[in-house]
């Protein structure tokens, strides 16, 4: 890590509120401008890097720093698996051909607000609202049906929360059941 990851984690942990950072935005913004060879660097000396499994559907994931594997297409929309360097994360990047219209754009934010530990995370939106970045989820993905009751009541308050037809698919991980927003492939709607 570079001096520069340092003093942005160090001012987002300050004690004194003044000394942190004045909006999520802002340290977004901090975030953003971490140099990306830091990273780079780090993994190539072996550095032991905190590695996401696969994504549901996803075999493998990529294991260098924005190295990308395409996960399905249609003639609008593609879906990749991608190593962000700057995390040292895998993330899930829904590219659409077409800017998203209000309505997509108001269902999405309505899908953001209901993340959390048992939703899928929504990371970002690009400025010329194609893309979409989702966390990566390990675990065993499976219908909504299939959930045991225990399961079930764990996710109702978050199913509750989501737009209608969102989230149809579970993954199973080690943290308990975490439910799926990421488009899923077209043979399986």
């Amino acid at each position: 890590m570079s001096a520069r990851h340092d003093q942005t984690l160090l001012r987002a942990l300050a004690k004194a509120p003044a000394d942190r950072f004045g909006s999520a935005g802002e340290m977004a913004d901090a975030v953003a401008a971490w140099p990306v060879e830091a990273v780079r660097g780090a993994e190539g000396a072996g550095a032991a890097a905190e590695t996401a499994a696969p994504p549901i559907a996803a075999a493998a994931a990529p294991q260098a720093a924005d190295e990308e594997r395409e996960l399905w297409r249609t003639a609008e929309v593609r879906l990749a698996l991608r190593r962000d360097a700057r995390t040292a994360r895998d993330v899930l990047i829904e590219e659409h051909a077409r800017p998203l219209e209000d309505d997509a754009l108001a269902r999405l934010r309505g899908i953001a607000a209901a993340g959390g530990p048992f939703v899928q995370r929504v990371l970002r939106l690009s400025d010329d609202r194609c893309a979409i970045w989702y966390e990566a989820i390990a675990g065993d993905a499976v219908p909504l049906d299939a959930l045991t009751a225990g399961e079930r009541r764990a996710l109702d308050a978050a199913l509750g929360k989501l737009p209608a037809g969102a989230g149809r698919l579970v993954a199973r991980t080690a943290a308990g059941p975490v439910v799926l927003v990421a488009p899923e492939p077209p043979a399986s709607r």
